[in-house]
């Protein structure tokens, strides 16, 4: 039903003229395609499609959209193991996020950079990019985001054998989940 609603707002938008509706409801269709595309290999093609309209329009004024359409499009190219292209455009994101001052969005982008990093095997670089988006997470309280850099961070500190460490993020993540799941 998501995808029907943003098909009908999109021409709303682009008569409207306003460049960051467009590209909002260009990343939004990108990201719900993204998510029916990881059991529906070929949706990936449709969010690429909406995510690369979206990255285009967005070039004419970088803000904080773009950071949606650059994630989402590195999100895209991890799921179909494009691990280079993946860190390119999540790279990207972490560099605009920083240059608006916007830690949360920082923070996302370095938490999905991390996860392509992981996907990747380069095991240092993501738990280097983990433990920024974790720094960045906790100073503004973002839990949802904390609770999958967590489950990251679980994830490449088993790969290191590191099981000490491993027990420290698994009870992080654990902690996290049931304080957002179990309210």
């Amino acid at each position: 039903k998501a995808s029907q609603y943003l098909l009908r707002a999109l021409p709303i938008c682009e008569q409207l003229h306003d460049e960051t509706a467009i590209v909002t409801v260009l990343a939004n269709l990108g990201e719900v395609y993204l998510n029916r595309g990881k059991t529906n290999a070929p949706l990936l093609d449709s969010s690429l499609f909406y995510l690369k309209k979206g990255l285009k329009i967005s070039k004419n004024s970088v803000d904080i959209t773009t950071t949606y359409v650059l994630n989402n499009l590195g999100r895209v190219y991890a799921e179909k193991h494009n691990y280079d292209l993946a860190i390119s455009y999540e790279k990207q994101s972490v560099e605009i996020a920083s240059n608006l001052n916007a830690k949360q969005d920082m923070g996302k982008s370095l938490l999905y950079l991390a996860d392509a990093y992981l996907g990747k095997g380069d095991i240092d670089m993501a738990l280097r990019s983990y433990q920024q988006a974790e720094k960045l997470l906790l100073e503004v309280h973002s839990v949802e985001e904390l609770v999958f850099t967590y489950k990251g961070l679980t994830q490449a500190w088993v790969k290191k054998g590191n099981f000490n460490k491993v027990f420290t993020y698994q009870t992080l993540y654990t902690d996290y989940k049931d304080s957002l799941y179990n309210i």
